[in-house]
């Protein structure tokens, strides 16, 4: 024979209490990460692109568009320098937000290696083969 007692000094958990507890943990949380990046909005953020393509060269692009962003872009690499060239004209209208002068633009299958130097923030858009 099973009982179900139940202790009446122990505080119920119940699964609305357990929500509105993580709900209001989330939110400070959150909170506390947007202070830090307030905090932190001079700070120029230096990134990388690995993998120059359509997908590569669509996601720097939109990187450097966000409004009121300290991101500069400092340097490139993929496997073919004619995706670099492409890629520069794509973001040459955000010259304020690009500084990539020749020696940070890399190409070759271990130009990724040399890019990881040069930046804060790498993004990497390569075909999953060369991942």
């Amino acid at each position: 024979m099973s009982s179900n007692v139940q202790n009446s000094d122990s505080p119920r958990l119940s699964r609305r209490n357990a929500v509105k507890i993580a709900t209001v943990a989330g939110g400070v949380l959150a909170s506390m990460r947007g202070v830090h990046a307030q905090t932190q909005s001079t700070e120029v953020i230096r990134v990388g692109l690995v993998g120059c393509g359509g997908r590569g060269t669509g996601a720097l692009t939109q990187a450097l568009s966000v409004d009121g962003s300290n991101v500069k872009v400092t340097a490139v690499a993929d496997a073919f320098e004619s995706n670099i060239s492409r890629t520069l004209r794509a973001v040459e209208k955000m010259k304020d937000k690009v500084d990539l002068p020749k020696e940070r633009q890399f190409h070759g299958l271990d130009a990724y290696k040399k890019v990881l130097d040069h930046c804060d923030l790498v993004i990497l858009a390569t075909p999953p083969g060369f991942r």
